[in-house]
């Protein structure tokens, strides 16, 4: 099954994403922040990503691990 990861801070749209994404058939694994998106993004390892550009804490956020996981250097 296809994992798409959402990440918004706005939960109305959140849940939007996560019920029209289930219904199609994708396992849809959601964010509220930056921070959670990279966690989520780096331990998931989905197959497409939703992000919120304007979320809160995006621009300060870096992935932990980034330089390390062969899987975010590949991707």
């Amino acid at each position: 099954m296809r994992k798409i990861l959402v990440a918004d801070d706005e939960i109305r749209t959140r849940l939007l994403y996560e019920e029209i994404l289930a219904d199609a058939g994708y396992k849809v694994i959601a964010a509220k922040d930056g921070r959670e998106a990279c966690e989520r993004f780096i331990s998931e390892r989905p197959d497409l990503v939703i992000l919120d550009i304007k979320m809160a804490d995006t621009r300060r956020t870096r992935c932990a691990g980034h330089k390390t996981s062969p899987y975010v250097q590949n991707f």
